[in-house]
């Protein structure tokens, strides 16, 4: 299931996803991997090669900023972004148990 972010982003501005973490507990967890991908919703396009970004120090909380290119407007109207991430965790039921989710962005064009 997608989940639409409440503020929308503003085209080659920067926008900051938080990403958190809970085991099946609903207990906050440290993955041992997280990677995200950045999507055109429309066109399920890659953007600015955003693809399986490796979060190098994952936490139970991760901030990822977006900026400049990963807001570039495809059209002269709003865009969507999908931001995708896929995490895995440890815990007593198993090693390397799957985490997904994402996000739609909006991101705002500006006047010409």
């Amino acid at each position: 299931m997608t989940v639409a972010l409440q503020t929308k982003a503003t085209e080659n501005s920067s926008y900051v996803v938080t990403v958190a973490f809970e085991d099946e507990d609903g207990d906050a967890v440290i993955p041992e991997t997280i990677t995200w991908t950045l999507k055109d919703e429309d066109t399920g396009s890659i953007v600015n090669s955003r693809e399986d970004v490796e979060i190098a120090t994952p936490a139970a909380s991760n901030d990822v900023l977006l900026k400049g290119d990963d807001l570039e407007p495809l059209t002269l109207t709003s865009k969507k972004l999908i931001f995708h991430v896929d995490a895995t965790y440890d815990s007593a039921l198993g090693s390397d148990i799957p985490l997904v989710g994402e996000c739609l962005i909006v991101v705002e064009t500006l006047e010409p």
